[in-house]
């Protein structure tokens, strides 16, 4: 019933392109799939570098003493080392890629700095403490024990 639906609404060159996908959908789906798992592997890869980069960040700032609420955003890139080189390391296969990207990027370190730049590494460090020291203080010794 589906096939005469299909057959009446796609003609003759849409039935025929129809049995093609027919015959090879083992492969097709295959490829799909791949890609699939291929960008997942990406946007994973970025997430973690992008992890390992806000934590290390929040780590300097910490034992700078001097970050808070009111530290704006180039006054903390200037005091902290952003570890690009160290997140590429987590990499382990080297594709990355932003959620919204269409083709895995292989992973260097000009593509992770302008795909995490030091000034969004920044901000989302200070956001990250700010969200902390709001908290109760208990709770904030219990996470940065953790963090170490």
């Amino acid at each position: 019933m589906v096939r005469t639906i299909l057959e009446s609404i796609l003609g003759p060159l849409g039935i025929s392109v129809l049995d093609a996908y027919y015959e090879h959908s083992l492969p097709i789906n295959a490829v799909v799939l791949l890609y699939g798992l291929v960008m997942l592997v990406a946007w994973s890869n970025l997430s973690r570098a992008r992890s390992y980069l806000v934590g290390s960040v929040s780590k300097q700032l910490e034992s700078n003493g001097r970050a808070g609420r009111k530290m704006r955003v180039e006054a903390a890139r200037r005091v902290v080392d952003i570890p690009y080189e160290e997140a590429l390391n987590l990499v382990r296969i080297p594709l990355v890629a932003p959620w919204s990207a269409l083709v895995p990027r292989r992973a260097g370190r000009a593509v992770i700095e302008g795909l995490l730049p030091a000034r969004e590494i920044v901000a989302e460090a200070l956001d990250r403490m700010d969200s902390l020291s709001d908290r109760d203080g208990d709770l904030l010794a219990r996470r940065r024990q953790w963090w170490r």
